[in-house]
């Protein structure tokens, strides 16, 4: 296991002060896009390179320590992660996904009583927004844990909005992740049914879609659709190119 040596308190002297949060709960889609293949002290430096601007909002602010509490996460670095998505929920106290987040690093830490205040902070802020649930299945999906809770989140967006393609792909990975192979092959097929490329920035749908269709031949192989699967691995690959060492960055091998 890898561990990225960023001290919190380096993180926590930026917070010169807290800005009050806008009335709606913000989530990861109003955050710009990071990088999260990287899991080392570069990529969570880079999150904070441009900090010193003006321009600088508290919602990038809030957007930048939640990914780096992903980072910390992902390489099991807890005391940092903590203090990231704590830092992330100073900037915006309404950020429904890092609440979760928490929540979800206190359970492993044994620590029951903080993890269900953040739970129930996240559902009272996400329950009725689909897309917000489905990006906290999807990262508890990459993460590996807790699986339990990243199924709920999942069903409970496809139950909101039943054409949301990424909730699909999501669920995808979890049911995959639970070997639940047939169900990930299930669900990996709806959401290629439901893809538009017209939907997507055209720059990012190639590899989205070679993403969903990675798992999709994974899945396949894994019930004896060894063929189909390799022919879903290649295809994948070629619209993605990196998808492979994306999903290894998870745990996630052929």
């Amino acid at each position: 296991m890898r561990y990225v040596c960023v001290p919190a308190t380096a993180i926590a002297a930026l917070l010169i002060h807290v800005w009050p949060a806008d009335a709606a709960a913000i989530t990861s889609m109003h955050c710009e896009t990071y990088d999260l293949g990287r899991f080392d002290t570069a990529a969570i430096h880079s999150l904070f390179e441009h900090w010193g601007s003006p321009a600088w909002q508290p919602e990038n602010r809030a957007c930048s320590l939640y990914s780096a509490g992903l980072i910390y996460q992902l390489v099991d670095d807890r005391k940092n992660a903590i203090a990231a998505f704590t830092d992330a929920i100073g900037w915006q106290n309404n950020f429904s996904e890092a609440y979760a987040a928490r929540g979800d690093v206190y359970v492993s830490l044994g620590e029951y009583e903080k993890a269900h205040a953040d739970y129930a902070q996240a559902w009272r802020l996400n329950y009725e927004n689909a897309v917000a649930l489905n990006n906290i299945c999807w990262e508890r999906a990459k993460r590996g844990y807790p699986l339990n809770r990243a199924l709920d989140d999942c069903d409970s967006a496809i139950k909101l909005q039943p054409d949301l393609w990424a909730a699909w792909d999501s669920r995808c990975l979890v049911n995959y992740r639970l070997g639940n192979y047939a169900a990930a092959v299930s669900d990996c097929d709806k959401a290629m049914g439901l893809w538009h490329d017209e939907t997507w920035d055209m720059q990012l749908a190639p590899s989205l879609r070679g993403r969903t269709q990675y798992v999709l031949g994974l899945a396949k192989i894994k019930i004896g659709k060894v063929d189909g699967g390799n022919a879903d691995i290649a295809a994948a690959k070629d619209a993605y190119p990196g998808v492979e060492k994306k999903y290894a960055g998870f745990g996630i091998t052929p």
